[in-house]
């Protein structure tokens, strides 16, 4: 019930949202107090407002320049940092969490399928002990994801990228 509410509160704001906000120089306000430290707040206002700039302004963004710049005012001066600790603390440790854990009405493997899929992948095409195969992950925040794979296949190769050096950083602090 609550979940609907929500939605509808989203629905209901969104549009004048966009107009007021997203179509004016008022974006720039947004700009700047879209970082780690505000878009976790409690205020359910201010969640909206948060998810309303990433959903219909940041996630449509195509110039790189302008993605970058919210990037690195977002994760800048210790947020990147933050950020990563988050993501480290929230995340399943193995195949038993992520079977058991739930996210709303479904298991967290239900809801994010591609870790079985890959799972699946190296053991039908033999590929535990190929100490030739890398696993690359693209913008690996926490680095928990890696993490993860490696418990299951300590032979592979873990490449993990991002593009914020504080969380990279992190990662040699909590990995190998």
């Amino acid at each position: 019930m609550i979940k609907m509410f929500k939605k509808f509160i989203y629905n209901f704001i969104k549009y004048p949202f966009i107009l007021i906000f997203l179509k004016s120089p008022l974006v720039n306000i947004l700009k700047k107090r879209f970082t780690y430290d505000n878009i976790y707040k409690k205020n359910i206002i201010e969640r909206i407002l948060n998810r309303l700039f990433q959903d219909e302004y940041y996630n449509k963004l195509t110039n790189k320049k302008e993605i970058r710049s919210i990037t690195d005012n977002a994760l800048g001066e210790g947020r990147g940092e933050k950020w990563a600790n988050y993501y480290y603390h929230q995340h399943f440790n193995n195949l038993y969490t992520l079977k058991k854990k739930r996210v709303g009405l479904i298991t967290l493997n239900a809801a994010m399928p591609i870790f079985k899929k890959i799972i699946d992948f190296i053991k039908k095409n033999n590929l535990e002990n190929n100490n030739d195969l890398y696993i690359i992950q693209l913008g690996s925040s926490s680095g928990k994801d890696l993490d993860f794979f490696y418990n299951i296949f300590p032979k592979l190769n873990y490449l993990s990228t991002d593009i914020n050096d504080e969380i990279l950083e992190f990662q040699k602090k909590k990995y190998k």
